[in-house]
């Protein structure tokens, strides 16, 4: 089956197969597709780097090019997100740094958080904290916030307690932040000495809150809580899981339920 006058309808099913995570789909309407605009290569484009085919998606945005098809800002934000999922950094970063003069295109705020996915994921921190200084436009909470996720994965607590004075000026948790992220790294000490605080007492952040029912009674639980009373109980569990998650598959949880905890928890 072909669709040689009906881009739309192409464009429609590979975005519609793509999205229901049918990509193999997606690729056979894209390949049966004789008129391919700049909406139907895009489409390809970002289901192959959805679902994580970065090197893929390249290819198709090579091939794009050769057919002479001029990319918008939305073609490369799945360009620079192919680049992010297949580790191709030195790539992304000349694509990022080509958009105006090889486009025309000006990096908007998505493209920046695209780069920043790339310096990130690969360990480059820095480069991605002064790419977030170098910005046109404000940083806004997400973007500070991934930085701050990419901190954690890569130990880089320097870092993030740097990025949470910006993350103050967005009105995004700060303290909260910071004190979470010395827990994943079991930095008990830390977290009791933010959250004792008098910045982290002003904090206007609502920490988050989980509700459960047994037996007809519903338990609340508040993020980083201690004041529930079977704490204790509950915290060995969750260690006996953590424990038991380890030792049955190659998993290891980045959530700590240590004897540290256990003396924090206790205090």
């Amino acid at each position: 089956m072909r669709f040689p006058n009906t881009s739309n309808i192409s464009t429609a099913l590979i975005d519609m197969y793509a999205k229901c995570g049918k990509i193999d789909y997606a690729k056979q309407v894209f390949d049966r597709t004789e008129k391919r605009d700049l909406l139907t290569w895009t489409s390809m484009i970002s289901g192959l780097s959805m679902h994580g085919l970065g090197k893929e998606a390249l290819k198709v945005f090579d091939e794009m090019l050769a057919n002479g098809i001029k990319p918008d800002n939305i073609t490369l934000v799945g360009v620079l997100n192919a680049c992010s999922h297949s580790g191709q950094v030195k790539q992304g970063i000349l694509i990022f740094n080509g958009m105006e003069q090889l486009w025309g295109i000006s990096p908007k705020i998505e493209h920046f958080g695209c780069l920043i996915d790339i310096l990130s994921r690969a360990g480059i921190l820095e480069d991605a904290f002064k790419a977030v200084k170098t910005m046109q436009m404000k940083p806004d909470d997400v973007i500070w916030r991934a930085l701050l996720s990419a901190c954690r994965v890569h130990g880089n607590v320097g870092l993030a307690e740097r990025i949470i004075e910006h993350v103050k000026e967005t009105g995004g948790g700060a303290c909260l932040l910071l004190s979470n992220l010395h827990a994943s790294f079991g930095q008990w000490d830390n977290v009791r000495r933010i959250r004792e605080s008098k910045i982290h007492n002003e904090d206007d952040s609502t920490p988050g809150c989980s509700y459960i029912e047994i037996n007809g009674v519903v338990h609340e639980f508040l993020a980083a809580d201690k004041l529930h009373p079977q704490i204790m109980e509950i915290t060995l569990k969750l260690n006996e899981v953590m424990m038991r998650i380890s030792l049955d598959g190659d998993h290891i949880p980045t959530t700590r339920f240590d004897s540290e905890l256990l003396s924090f928890v206790s205090s």
